[in-house]
């Protein structure tokens, strides 16, 4: 007999948005509390939601007391540690928005504290999860372009709060907010997912557009980043990253190999869906449209992704990827791309997440 699944989440936004919508579709789970840092605003969500008055909790402690067997967290990454850590001592699976963390070392600090507790870890590198990345990285794995030699990666839109001058986390630098953490972290996990290790790093950050309306004595974090990665199979990565493109919301992807390419748009308003991948060369043939659902685009990935966690935590599995691990490793890269743009210079990169100066 299918035994039931009982699931927490903490997050108001993207939690109560994407996360609830996501796990209300999965069969056998129970949501037994959702939670934020203010219990009014808590409730509110509750009640917007259309669930039970009852399934409103006031942090990790009162939702952990329900005996959750999974938590999901979706809260600002200088939160999101001692959050993980407490559901981890629990024994809780613990699936984690990205970026896992504010920094690496407190990254690396929950991937190796749920290692060692035998605890089932996921991020939410959720493009991974489109049906449109998995056949780009089919073809790229069949070598259908031959040997890939470059990735060129185009990615700027307009972000709400870049639109409307809104100071939060997202763009407060100290935060752990950013374009490279909104963005740049799913680029940075596509990239060795499909390409393999990086083994050096160049990158240029600008924030002109965040600092006309952070707060006096604030720092803004960065809305515009180049990036430059050399893989250890000799591909080069590179990517314009911005949410400060007005009116624009463009997500294009250049794969060029020895014998074909491939192209990946999503020319729409929409973050996850809308793509389109087409084949040239000895990959022509290849045309995948994604069949374009009514709602909110990350519903459905995310659903993806926490269907494979929850049916890996219901079977006793103590792997699933992406992991903590992973995204330790995404951060890890973040912060090597901080360290190349503060010096301006490239960094030489290795899986012992050890930053050097090329």
């Amino acid at each position: 007999m299918t035994r039931g699944l009982r699931v927490g989440v903490l997050g108001l936004g993207f939690g109560a948005a994407v996360h609830v919508p996501a796990l209300s579709d999965l069969p056998d789970v129970t949501l037994v509390g959702l939670g934020g840092k203010d219990l009014v605003k808590t409730t509110a969500a509750v009640a917007r939601l259309g669930l039970e008055a009852r399934l409103a909790v006031n942090g990790i402690d009162e939702l952990l007391d329900r005996r959750p067997d999974a938590v999901m967290l979706a809260v600002p990454p200088d939160q999101s540690e001692q959050l993980a850590l407490k559901a981890i001592a629990a024994g809780c699976a613990v699936l984690c928005e990205k970026p896992l963390a504010s920094t690496a070392a407190a990254a690396r600090h929950m991937a190796d504290v749920a290692t060692k507790a035998g605890v089932l870890t996921g991020v939410n590198f959720q493009f991974a999860e489109l049906p449109a990345f998995r056949q780009l990285a089919a073809a790229t794995k069949d070598e259908r372009i031959g040997a890939v030699r470059h990735v060129d990666v185009t990615w700027l839109v307009q972000s709400y709060a870049q639109q409307h001058g809104l100071w939060s986390w997202k763009t407060d630098a100290a935060a752990g907010g950013g374009v490279l953490a909104l963005l740049g972290s799913h680029l940075l996990y596509l990239a060795e997912w499909l390409l393999g290790p990086a083994v050096q790093l160049w990158a240029a950050f600008d924030a002109s557009a965040t600092r006309t309306f952070a707060p006096t004595g604030a720092e803004p974090a960065e809305d515009m980043v180049q990036l430059r990665l050399v893989h250890a199979s000799g591909t080069i990565f590179t990517a314009t990253i911005g949410n400060s493109s007005p009116g624009l919301h463009r997500h294009l992807w250049h794969v060029g190999g020895t014998t074909g390419s491939l192209i990946l748009d999503n020319p729409t308003a929409d973050y996850m869906k809308g793509f389109a991948l087409t084949g040239n060369g000895s990959a022509e043939g290849i045309a995948f449209q994604d069949q374009v659902a009514v709602g909110d685009g990350r519903v459905a990935p995310f659903r993806s992704l926490a269907s494979r966690f929850l049916e890996t935590v219901r079977h006793g599995g103590k792997f699933l990827r992406p992991s903590f691990n992973e995204g330790a490793r995404v951060q890890y890269l973040m912060e090597a791309a901080r360290a190349s743009a503060v010096g301006d210079r490239t960094m030489a990169v290795a899986e012992s997440e050890t930053v050097e100066t090329a």
